[in-house]
């Protein structure tokens, strides 16, 4: 979990880690896959896009006020770099021209604050 965790808030590449925990690119990559699969198993169901009624009835006033009761959710502009994917596809589908590079996640919050979407490039990315 360690690998993941460190891989995940560094970004960290394959061979970096792998080089850090003395093992190979390929089991280090490996390990994240498992672990990343895991956490999405198990922290996915905490993730739910909220009904328009529920968001107005818990909107703080300031976002009320501000924007009236039609904001659903606020795209956060979270990008994690990667490692660029051989595949043409993959690689098409990542690759951010604001940060000119590689990128994975794209989340939505809630005027609330909770995390109310997460893109699935995290999960379709095997890097």
């Amino acid at each position: 979990m360690l690998i993941t965790l460190m891989r995940l808030r560094l970004s960290l590449l394959l061979q970096d880690v792998a080089y850090r925990f003395g093992i190979s690119v390929t089991t280090t990559g490996d390990i994240f896959n498992l672990w990343l699969d895991l956490l999405h198993h198990v922290l996915s169901p905490l993730i739910a896009l909220p009904s328009r009624e529920v968001l107005a009835q818990v909107m703080p006033r300031e976002f009320r006020e501000n924007y009236g009761s039609s904001v659903v959710c606020i795209i956060d502009c979270f990008e994690l770099f990667c490692e660029k994917p051989s595949s043409l596809e993959p690689r098409a589908q990542t690759f951010s021209s604001y940060k000119h590079h590689n990128t994975v996640v794209l989340i939505g919050i809630s005027p609330t604050g909770c995390i109310s979407f997460v893109s699935r490039h995290l999960k379709t990315i095997n890097p």
